[in-house]
């Protein structure tokens, strides 16, 4: 596989390849490897003390030193670090009012036949420290994440989306669908498709989307299914509040978990995508 390691559960996660490094990447796993900070930062209770959390000598979040830190409950992550190439300005940061929580307690949550933990969005979003880098000049990009989808919302809400340009959304049982708001101000998505997302199953996703003139294109990827779709417009402004991951607003919030989030500009290609889902499907031991 290209650029991979075909290592499963021996204790290695492989590395994006070299040569497609994300922009910005969030992940309880070392996925970029030249990236040399922490995972995350963890916080006992709200407002209470804070500590980075790193990796241990496999590559993944250092549940020993987490397990230290908080003892035997969960947790909330402040923030979490940005591993692309956007570095620091990257960083999702929660917002004092809504604070994820990593379920490594008494509410333990993993999944997978390798067990792998996976970050709760606990009804709150976590935006960009720097909504600049949301600026995709380019109008080319891929995103890619490992999810849990959950039902228990009647409108779960986008995963990840950019100011100005687009938003992803994760829809159990429903549909899965990407929407952006056109030059004319309409908000256009994909939606009816039989690509669903099945509750409490682990799933990936990929989104290939590109601008050209004033025609959006998109190439989605659900469960190693492939979509093809085309809008009329160019790009145009969605939503007013920056870059959020997990939504925003009490009826626009992705339920689930998410094991890890991977942006990609310029997009990549078919193939490029493929040999990065090969490494999520050996490490998360996904069908």
């Amino acid at each position: 596989l290209r650029g991979w390691f075909p290592f499963r559960n021996r204790g290695v996660p492989p590395t994006v390849p070299s040569t497609t490094v994300p922009v910005l990447a969030y992940s309880l796993r070392k996925v970029v490897g030249g990236y040399s900070g922490a995972c995350l930062r963890a916080m006992k209770t709200p407002g209470g003390s804070e500590q980075d959390i790193g990796f241990d000598a496999q590559g993944q979040m250092d549940e020993t030193a987490f397990g230290s830190f908080v003892g035997s409950g969960d947790a909330f992550v402040r923030r979490w670090y940005n591993q692309g190439s956007a570095g620091t300005d990257g960083d999702m940061l929660a917002q004092s009012a809504f604070l994820p929580l990593l379920k490594l307690g008494a509410n333990r949550f993993r999944f997978g036949p390798f067990q792998r933990p996976a970050v709760d969005p606990n009804d709150g979003p976590m935006d960009l420290a720097n909504s600049a880098v949301a600026e995709f000049a380019s109008a080319s990009m891929t995103v890619m994440a490992v999810i849990v989808p959950s039902a228990s919302s009647t409108i779960p809400e986008h995963v990840i989306g950019f100011l100005n340009h687009w938003s992803v959304r994760a829809i159990p049982t429903q549909r899965s669908s990407f929407r952006y708001k056109d030059a004319a101000g309409t908000i256009r998505q994909t939606s009816g498709d039989a690509n669903q997302m099945a509750s409490g199953t682990p799933t990936r996703f990929a989104w290939i989307v590109t601008s050209s003139g004033t025609t959006v294109n998109l190439v989605r990827r659900i469960i190693g299914k492939r979509d093809t779709y085309s809008f009329p417009g160019g790009w145009g402004s969605y939503g007013s509040d920056g870059c959020q991951m997990f939504g925003r607003g009490a009826s626009s919030l992705y339920t689930g978990y998410a094991a890890e989030v991977l942006v990609f500009s310029p997009a990549l290609t078919e193939q490029q995508v493929a040999d990065i889902e090969a490494g999520q499907i050996s490490y998360y031991g996904l069908a």
